[in-house]
């Protein structure tokens, strides 16, 4: 009694106050902890693929524990098995207290796990047909798209795959738009199909992407000569592949291949597409991979004899006619190419002159498409080289180029030819029937029917264009000379183009010593009705020994040219008006070495500017020899094309070089020669008599209005 007397007095006491009792202070029993400092608060995450969790913030009194249960949803009821997927978790946070200790109130929170877009996402592309054993996987581009090998077999079936073990839908379509759906079947070079493929799961953002599938060619390796004839056989031999199944192949150098025999000579070519018309032309692609053909040689025996006399010309020529090609990446050296009028008969049309031309080039005679895709351009020539080659044709009517010897594509956007090179060539045609014409150009005889072209990047350098002027030159007598130069009505060739039927621009292009010898001058082009257009090209005559420019007739004989203009090649031939103007020397007679002054003005009634040059036509002044003007008015040492007159003169002492423009025109002779444009010619005047003509050189044909002449001398100092 006694004992339980004192524990009550230990834990209870009463304090009395006054009149009555006014506390009871405790001290014994279960205690409550103190979690003032604990807080359990919400967490968002991302989906990282592994099991999140939460845990209560601050630091828990010594001995009280606490465990964690995540559940579906606010119930509480139902536990989750995991915590990795996408969602939200319902978290009870327990504490089981120490001895002694009250349990607190359990907390609660939730842990939200965000969607994550999908990261490394690989494709696998494959097809299946009942002919092949196993799916068929597709090969995939830097630029994303994915592509088939063309092997005359359809790949049907396609199927698309991830790597995410996601769930997809996939569609197929016409379209880049996506508007039409189409099969999932692919057979034939160029076809495609657009693709729109959605991946999707519970932990990701779904994520489209679209791509095209398509068919690329086979790959067919050449390395020898023979090899490169199966070419050929490809097209004209028994077992001659269908169009359809050339359009699949790509032909790919895998070495350089010298053509040449056992004897180090140079072996035949039979042209791959020689006869025009029934499919029986090259449509494949070529790729020389950056590597040499070389020693071969083209001959009228190139050509099959049934198509020798066909109406449709003969095609001489390393692809001799070509449609919706891609030919590129390849250098073509020591290529002899020589065909002789008597090598073949003629095929007459009773207006036209030869109904059967030569179409001949290194590398095309005929180009043209028939664009499989009307939306971009079918036909391809880019990054080829010709170097070291000869050109002789002696035929009734043709097309000779260093490259091309017709360009005709229809395709409907502007057709681009890239980084072609003729380097060290030789590139001769002569025609001497009257109707017949021809056309040669450093780089294509002619280019027409496109939407336009755009030659990009080319170099024509160190060749001779036109004919064997130095045969020609050598020649004693006219007949000699006439086995040498063209007399048809219309031979026309050009340092790049011979004649040009279309829009067309040079860009980046050079121009660089060159010899042209043909019946009508030219620079980069020739042509009647083109418009042309040129940006950062350069045409340069480094060599002192070729002649830019030769005609070997006098004008009375020749009609009416293009010449070369940077700014605006519109050909235009105006009825001229003359100017009433004064030609004159500063002095009547020099000594050898001596600045010579030529002065050339003009009244006000005739004012040739930039904006009127078109209509007013252009007045040169030329400078010959005394007396070789009547004789070979193509004899000129130098001359110069006077842009503007009016009727103020300058002062005698002011000299400029620009363009010859101002109010008083003139130009000079020094030591190193004649000036003109700005630039030297150089063609010293030694002791002589020399003559200066002013003439118009858009007169009607076959006339040069000449109408002031001066003349002075050079005497030895």
């Amino acid at each position: 009694m006694k004992n339980k007397l004192m524990t009550f007095l230990c834990c209870a006491m009463l304090v009395i106050c006054g009149g009555g009792i006014l506390a009871l202070s405790a001290g014994c029993g279960p205690k409550d902890y103190d979690l003032s400092a604990v807080t359990f608060e919400d967490m968002t995450v991302d989906y990282n693929g592994q099991a999140r969790f939460i845990s209560l913030n601050g630091e828990l009194p010594e001995g009280l524990d606490v465990s964690y249960k995540y559940y579906t949803d606010n119930t509480y009821q139902t536990e989750a098995a995991n915590t990795v997927d996408v969602g939200v978790y319902y978290v009870v946070a327990s504490f089981a207290p120490a001895k002694g200790f009250n349990t607190p109130q359990p907390m609660t929170a939730t842990l939200t796990i965000n969607p994550v877009n999908f990261m490394e996402v690989e494709l696998t592309v494959s097809a299946s047909n009942a002919s092949f054993e196993n799916p068929v996987l597709a090969k995939k581009n830097v630029d994303g798209s994915w592509y088939f090998e063309a092997n005359n077999n359809v790949y049907d079936k396609i199927t698309i795959t991830n790597n995410q073990n996601a769930a997809q839908t996939v569609r197929f379509y016409l379209d880049k738009q996506h508007t039409t759906e189409a099969p999932a079947a692919l057979l034939n070079y160029g076809q495609k199909v657009f693709v729109v493929t959605t991946l999707s799961d519970k932990n990701h953002n779904s994520l489209e992407l679209s791509f095209e599938i398509c068919i690329e060619r086979k790959t067919v390796e050449i390395s020898t000569f023979e090899d490169l004839t199966k070419m050929y056989d490809d097209v004209h031999g028994q077992n001659a592949l269908s169009q359809t199944a050339r359009q699949n192949i790509r032909y790919m150098l895998m070495n350089d291949i010298n053509c040449a025999d056992e004897q180090g000579n140079a072996r035949l070519w039979k042209s791959i597409g020689s006869v025009y018309g029934n499919g029986l032309f090259f449509c494949s692609e070529f790729d020389g991979n950056g590597h040499t053909i070389s020693n071969l040689k083209y001959t009228a025996e190139s050509v099959d004899k049934d198509s020798t006399y066909a109406n449709d010309g003969l095609f001489v020529s390393f692809f001799g006619n070509a449609y919706d090609c891609d030919i590129h990446d390849v250098t073509f050296e020591n290529i002899n190419i020589q065909v002789n009028k008597d090598d073949f008969e003629r095929v007459d049309h009773e207006l036209w002159g030869a109904q059967n031309p030569v179409y001949a080039a290194v590398v095309v005679g005929r180009l043209e498409s028939a664009q499989v895709d009307s939306t971009k351009p079918a036909t391809f020539v880019r990054d080829i080289v010709v170097k070291n080659c000869s050109i002789k044709v002696d035929a009734f009517k043709q097309y000779v180029g260093g490259i091309i010897a017709k360009d005709q594509v229809s395709d409907n956007e502007i057709s681009v030819r890239e980084n072609l090179n003729v380097i060290n060539c030789e590139i001769f045609g002569i025609s001497t029937e009257y109707m017949d014409s021809m056309w040669v150009g450093g780089i294509s005889g002619v280019c027409d029917q496109s939407a336009g072209y755009l030659y990009k990047n080319c170099t024509v350098s160190n060749v001779k264009i036109g004919f064997d002027y130095d045969s020609y030159a050598a020649a004693t007598t006219m007949q000699e000379k006439n086995q040498y130069v063209s007399l048809v009505n219309e031979a026309i060739a050009g340092g790049f183009v011979g004649t040009i039927g279309t829009k067309t621009k040079f860009e980046n292009c050079t121009l660089d010593n060159y010899l042209i010898a043909t019946t009508r001058k030219t620079g980069y082009y020739s042509g009647l009705s083109s418009k042309v257009e040129f940006e950062n090209c350069f045409h340069i005559q480094s060599d002192p020994n070729w002649n830019g420019h030769v005609g070997v007739y006098n004008r009375t004989q020749q009609i009416d040219e293009t010449d070369l203009n940077w700014a605006d090649a519109t050909y235009v031939k105006p009825t001229p008006q003359p100017p009433k103007s004064s030609l004159s020397t500063s002095k009547n007679e020099y000594v050898v070495g001596e600045k010579i002054v030529v002065f050339v003005t003009a009244e006000s009634d005739y004012v040739v500017t930039n904006e009127n040059m078109e209509e007013a036509g252009k007045w040169w002044v030329a400078l010959f020899r005394k007396g070789s003007f009547e004789t070979n008015q193509d004899s000129y040492l130098a001359y110069s094309y006077l842009l503007n007159f009016d009727q103020d003169g300058l002062d005698e002492s002011f000299y400029t070089h620009k363009n010859l423009q101002g109010k008083k025109s003139f130009f000079l002779v020094q030591e190193a020669g004649m000036y003109w444009n700005g630039n030297p010619a150089p063609a010293e005047l030694e002791e002589g008599e020399y003559e200066l003509v002013l003439f118009n050189g858009y007169a009607s044909p076959g006339v040069y209005n000449v109408e002031l002449r001066a003349n002075f001398a050079v005497v030895a100092a």
